[in-house]
C-alpha cells in the first residue's frame, strides 16, 4: 500500500499559534493580567482598545474579530440579548 506524501497539520513541524487573551475590565488591570505576563502568555485589556463604560457588545465583537479568547467573571452574559447577538454578526 502506497502511503501519501502530503503532511497533514497534524505532523507539521510548526506548532499551533499561542492565543491572545482578552481580560474583560471585571477582572481588573494588573494583577492577573501581570501573571499571565509573567509566564508569557499574550494579553489584550479592556481599556487599552475600548471605552471604560463601552457595552459589553462592542468588546465581544473586537474579541470575534481578532481571534482572542476573552476572559471575564460576568456569569449572566450568555444570557443577555444584546451581548448573544453581538456573538452572532461576528
Amino acid at each position: 500500500m502506497r502511503k501519501s506524501k502530503k503532511l497533514s497539520a497534524v505532523s507539521s513541524k510548526q506548532p499551533p499559534e499561542e492565543p491572545t487573551l482578552f481580560l474583560d475590565r471585571n477582572l481588573g488591570r494588573h494583577v492577573i493580567a501581570d501573571r499571565l505576563r509573567s509566564e508569557g502568555i499574550k494579553i489584550e485589556l479592556h481599556d487599552d482598545h475600548l471605552l471604560p463604560d463601552s457595552p459589553d457588545e462592542d468588546w465581544i465583537k473586537l474579541v470575534g474579530q481578532k481571534n482572542w479568547v476573552a476572559i471575564t467573571k460576568d456569569k449572566n452574559i450568555r444570557y443577555r440579548f444584546a451581548e448573544l447577538a453581538s456573538i452572532q454578526d461576528i
